[in-house]
């Protein structure tokens, strides 16, 4: 079972932190859109992951997640038996439309991002 971690000092500021350190460590990532009018699926989005993360305001931001995912099937990810996948979904109320980063970062950078950001097993 993947293992979701929290941070302990929840703050907008410390997650868009850890967010840009993440990017900088990262294998992958990417941004997407949600627009329901259009279809019920995340398509790929013109946005940038700086303007994604400006629209990080409490009245915005809905959702974030730092996750160390158990890949038992080596199936996903080129092989990557654990892996960690963090991001979020801010909304865009002008827009009418919900905003995705899901970054994902080597599970070697584990213990690091326990450690430098306080981060915290969640039950």
């Amino acid at each position: 079972m993947d293992n979701f971690y929290m941070l302990k000092n929840d703050t907008i500021d410390l997650k868009k932190q850890l967010l840009y350190d993440a990017k900088d460590k990262s294998f992958e990532y990417h941004c997407d859109v949600l627009n329901c009018n259009k279809s019920w699926a995340r398509q790929k989005t013109d946005k940038t992951f700086d303007e994604i993360i400006k629209m990080m305001i409490p009245i915005t931001f809905l959702h974030f997640v730092f996750i160390h995912r158990k890949n038992k099937l080596d199936k996903f990810m080129d092989g990557r038996k654990d892996y960690i996948e963090t991001g979020i979904c801010v909304n865009n109320k002008n827009e009418g439309v919900d905003y995705f980063i899901f970054i994902y970062v080597d599970f070697d950078y584990l213990n690091y991002f326990i450690k430098e950001y306080n981060l915290k097993l969640r039950n």
